[in-house]
């Protein structure tokens, strides 16, 4: 998932914000508990944008 995530400055890829969202389906869906690398860091960054509010959505599932 990393790969995929945006670095600091640089705009999300199109559709992330909806793949995200299916990520946090699906780990509540599985159970997930365990972190993965790259949500805790998007989900820290500012703004109403849906790729960082389903991070934050993800990052709260898996935690």
């Amino acid at each position: 998932m990393p790969i995929l995530l945006p670095a600091a400055g640089e705009r999300p890829r199109h559709g992330l914000g909806e793949l995200l969202g299916v990520a946090v389906r699906a780990a509540g869906l599985a159970r997930a508990r365990e972190a993965v690398p790259g949500p805790a860091e998007l989900a820290g960054r500012k703004g109403p944008s849906l790729v960082v509010h389903e991070a934050r959505r993800l990052h709260s599932a898996i935690s």
